[in-house]
Order: C-alpha cells, then structure tokens, then sequence
C-alpha cells in the first residue's frame, strides 16, 4: 500500500468509522507510470450515510479527500 492509498484509507476510517471500507488503486489500469497513485475505487460501508442521499454521501467523501483529490489523485470511484 503506497502512501496516497494509506492516507486515503486512514482518513475514511477515522472519519466515517466505516463497518467496511476497500480502497483499490486501479492506477496500473491507466497510462500513467508504474507504482502511480491516481486511479481509486472505494467501496465504503458507514452508519454516517444512513442519513444521507446518494449525491450527499459522494460529497462528504469528496470533501474529506479534498488534498488528495487536488494532487495526486485523477479520479476516484464510489460505491
């Protein structure tokens, strides 16, 4: 696990006390160079989104990962 992927990991954990969270970077499925960090898909399990809508949830990950998504990371799928 590279240091992009752990960040990611640590913050929605902490954050969102997830039942389940998978972050797999999918970067070696894009050109980009080998062992880049840019290419995510989460799938994340939380209490905290019982109360939320579909777009909500996507925003309050969105803002979490803020730094990350204004650096190394191009894209970013949840599920």
């Amino acid at each position: 696990m590279g240091p992009v992927e752990r960040s990611i990991s640590d913050k929605l954990n902490a954050f969102f006390q997830a039942q389940f969270l998978q972050v797999t970077n999918e970067s070696y499925m894009h050109s980009v160079p080998e062992g880049s960090e840019s290419h995510f898909k989460l799938v994340i399990v939380s209490d905290q989104f019982n109360s939320q809508g579909l777009v909500q949830r996507h925003q309050s990950v969105y803002k979490l990962l803020s730094e990350e998504l204004s650096g190394p990371v191009h894209a970013l799928a949840l599920h």
